[in-house]
Formats: C-alpha cells, structure tokens, sequence
C-alpha cells in the first residue's frame, strides 16, 4: 500500500513541479532571470522525480535515455541554487563565461551520454546492465560523487546567504528589507530533501534494502510539502522574492576615522538618535545617518561596529526596544502593543516580537503583564 500512496504523491508532485517550472519561466517581471534559473532547476527536478515514478511503475523500458539523464542532471542543480541565491543578493549578477565553468561536470557527462546514445542508442536493459554488471563499489561511490556535487554547492550557497544577511543588518534598520527567511526555506528544504534522496540511493549498497519504501515515503512527503509551500507563495506573491540589495563589500575602506574622533561622533551620534528620535522612521538607513553627519556610510559603520559593538540594524532597535519597554511600563497610556510598534518605529508585528524578545527574554505582552503584576 504504501507504494501506491507514493505513485500518488509522485504522481501530483511531478505535475505541481512541472506547474511551477512553467510558471516561473513565463513570468515577466523585474526578477526574470532568476526566476529562469530556479524554473529550470525545478524542470529538472521534475524529470528526475519523472524517472523515478518510471521505475516504480516499470515503464522506463519506453524510455531508455531517462536511465543514465536524470543521473547526469545531479551535477546541473549546484550550479542552479548558487545562481538563484546570487541573483536575489547582487543587483548586477550576470551569468558569464566564469559562471559557465560551473557547468563542466554537467557537460562532461551530458556529452558522453549523447556519444553513448548515439553510437548504439541501447535498450533501457542494456543501459541497465552496464551499470549493474559493473561493480558495485564503483556505482556506490559513483552516486556518493554525484549526490555529494551539489551538497557543496548549497552549503556555499547558505555560507554566502549568511555573509550577505550579516552585510545588510549594517545598512538597513527594517527588518522587512532584512527578512531573507524565503531564501534560508530554499536551501534548508533542498539540502534535506538532497539528503534524503540521497540516503534512499545508497540503501540499495546496503544491509538496509528493507527500509527502502521508508525512506521513500519521507523522500516524498518532504517533497510534497515544499513544493507545495513554493506553489502557495508563487500564486500569493508572484514576484517571489525580494528586490536585491546590494551592501557594502570593502570594510572601512578609505576611512580615516581615529580613535578619540570616532568616540567624539559615536557621542554625538547617540544625541541625535535620542533627542531626534531618528529611530521612529521604519525606513531609516545607513545612508540618512551619514547624510545627517556629514559623513561616509563607511564612517558611520565603523563607528557603530566598533564604538557601540552593534550591527546598524541592532543598533537602531535597540533605541526603538527601550523606547518600546518605557511606553509598556508607563500607566498613563491606552495604546495598545500595535500602536506602540509602530510608534517606535517598527513596520512587522513579527520583527517587532522577534527583537523585543531578544533584548528582553520576554514578549511585549508578557513584558506589559509583568509591569502590571510589579505594580499591584
């Protein structure tokens, strides 16, 4: 039984990937060509997932060539999420012919297969066989190779995700302009549904072939359920993605800034957040300060990074938190938390939770009853 439900779900998910790989190549938007990059990587996913429902079916003697393609497709998506994660992070990001070495192993192998179908264009038992009669050790680290490809590839990926969240939270105080969490779902949801078609790939070279329908199923349910996230987003929000912004790459660099001036601008720049109540604008960015100081964004990182040991972003809320924390405390108000976020100078309910209770341990609301519960 538990085949035919993954026939099913295999069945639906194909499709669903399918739908979404059309989708994401038509669209005309401003992020077309990373939509490009991630509706091929999704068609090749699909044919893949297409092979497989050829197996479990036992269909895939109509077509041969699916044997040995969906394998080769392996070394196509590394180079696919390291595209689809720099269009999304770098305005300028054009695919070059330094981008295109990506593409070698896939090429190498595609060629070969080509050369292989076309000097004997055999059976789908033939290809069959040459891989089952050789050895099996060979298969087995053969398929560790190509499975192990991509893993590098998401892993610089989300290393340089990281670098580029951290980037931003020196230039931007709004954590809706900083919220990468749909790119993070991305390579989290790939990564372990790579890891778990891994697993069920290896198991055959194994004492555990009786796990195999089980490591199908949740190679399948994990699919399912991502696929569909990707879908539900698609269909709410088409362009998908945040508009890319581009942060700062040379650290300090041309800044001139010593130690007793830096401190003496740190001191005027703290007057002015409190006095100004800079803090208030959602939209406050690096760029204001250093318009309102008369200096370089350069300058004022530095002097945030290395006076008060804060990124900009945390920086900012941390005025906006204490401000928030006084207004909760305070009796002679009828304000509710919504109103007291955006007085402070936040735009998400969601950010403004997160960062509350980061700097506090607690809530708004649970902050709001402690201070009532102090006073009684």
């Amino acid at each position: 039984m538990h085949l035919d439900w993954n026939i099913a779900l295999l069945l639906v998910v194909t499709f669903q990937l399918f739908f979404i790989s059309v989708f994401l190549l038509t669209i005309k938007n401003r992020k077309r060509a990373g939509n490009l990059v991630l509706g091929i990587f999704f068609l090749a996913l699909a044919i893949n997932i297409g092979d497989l429902l050829l197996q479990l079916t036992d269909r895939n003697h109509a077509f041969p060539l699916f044997f040995l393609l969906d394998d080769t497709l392996l070394l196509l998506f590394g180079p696919l999420v390291i595209w689809y994660v720099r269009y999304n992070m770098q305005k300028n990001f054009k695919i070059d012919l330094k981008q295109i070495i990506h593409l070698i192993p896939f090429l190498i192998c595609l060629v070969g297969l080509f050369l292989v179908y076309s000097w004997g264009a055999p059976s789908y038992e033939e290809a069959q066989n040459a891989v089952t009669q050789g050895s099996s050790k060979a298969v087995f680290w053969v398929s560790i190779i190509f499975y192990t490809h991509p893993l590098v590839y998401f892993w610089w990926s989300k290393s340089m995700l990281n670098r580029h969240k951290n980037a931003l939270r020196e230039n931007y105080s709004n954590a809706v302009k900083v919220d990468l969490k749909w790119l993070d779902f991305i390579l989290n949801s790939i990564g372990v549904i790579w890891i778990l078609g891994m697993v069920h790939s290896i198991i055959p070279f194994s004492s555990l072939g009786e796990y195999l329908h089980i490591s199908l199923l949740l190679f399948t349910i994990v699919l399912f359920v991502f696929i569909n996230r990707v879908l539900f987003k698609a269909l709410k929000k088409p362009q998908l993605f945040l508009q890319p912004l581009e942060p700062m790459t040379k650290k300090y660099a041309g800044s001139n800034l010593g130690e007793v001036l830096s401190k003496s601008l740190a001191k005027n720049l703290a007057q002015k957040m409190e006095l100004e109540k800079l803090y208030k604008n959602p939209d406050l960015t690096i760029s204001d300060l250093a318009n309102l100081m008369d200096l370089s964004t350069k300058e004022v990182s530095q002097i945030i990074n290395q006076t008060f040991g804060q990124h900009f972003f945390d920086y900012v809320n941390s005025y906006r938190i204490d401000a928030a924390k006084e207004l909760l405390a305070r009796k002679d108000h009828q304000m509710t938390i919504q109103e007291i976020m955006y007085e402070v100078g936040f735009s998400s309910k969601s950010s403004f939770n997160t960062v509350f209770r980061k700097k506090t341990g607690v809530t708004p609301t649970e902050f709001k009853r402690g201070q009532k519960e102090a006073k009684w």
